[in-house]
C-alpha cells in the first residue's frame, strides 16, 4: 500500500503527463490538417522541359 502523500504526488504527475500528451496530440493533429491543406493548395512544380 502507498501513502497518501505518494499517491497525491504520483496522481499529480500522471495528470501533468496526460495534459502534455493531450497537447501534443492536438498540436500534431493541427499540423496534419495544415500540411494537408497546403499540399492541396500547392501549384504543381514546372517540369524541366517546361522551364527550357
Amino acid at each position: 500500500m502507498i501513502s497518501e502523500r505518494d499517491f497525491t504526488s504520483l496522481s499529480d504527475q500522471a495528470t501533468e503527463v496526460r495534459k502534455m500528451i493531450h497537447g501534443l496530440l492536438s498540436r500534431l493533429a493541427g499540423q496534419s490538417a495544415t500540411r494537408t491543406t497546403s499540399v492541396e493548395n500547392k501549384q504543381p512544380e514546372p517540369q524541366l522541359s517546361e522551364q527550357l
